[in-house]
């Protein structure tokens, strides 16, 4: 009878212990401290596609324009040579001369949810990047 009694005992010990299962561990989260100051707006993180058919045939699609604005990014090292934007998408980063423009433009034309990069780089080649979603 006395270790019908242990077994609830030990198992409600055991659940306390994973409820506080890697919550001791103090996570470092090493702040970036290069000389560019990393700053991009952008207005929309949401739409919808709108494809239109015809005849059970594509005859249209728009698809979700997301525009990032770099131009509050600046170096303490040189002036910014370049923006990018990987889309996460599966297509190719599109790389902007920082000199020409401080936005990045790209349509989104697949549904989804995308983890995107975003970067920069002044002519010192000193270069930040960051993962949104």
């Amino acid at each position: 009878m006395r270790t019908s009694s242990l077994k609830p005992l030990m198992l409600s010990v055991i659940l306390l212990a994973a409820m506080f299962a890697g919550c001791l561990a103090e996570e470092k989260e090493t702040a970036y401290d290069g000389p560019i100051d990393f700053i991009v707006y952008y207005d929309i993180t949401s739409g919808t596609i709108l494809e239109t058919l015809q005849n059970n045939q594509q005859v249209s699609e728009t698809g979700v324009d997301v525009v990032f604005d770099f131009s509050y990014t600046k170096s303490n090292a040189g002036d910014m040579s370049s923006f990018w934007l990987t889309p996460g998408d599966g297509s190719n980063p599109i790389t902007v001369n920082a000199a020409d423009t401080g936005e990045v433009t790209y349509t989104y034309l697949t549904h989804g949810m995308f983890s995107a990069t975003l970067g920069a780089m002044d002519d010192q080649d000193n270069e930040y990047s960051e993962n949104i979603t």
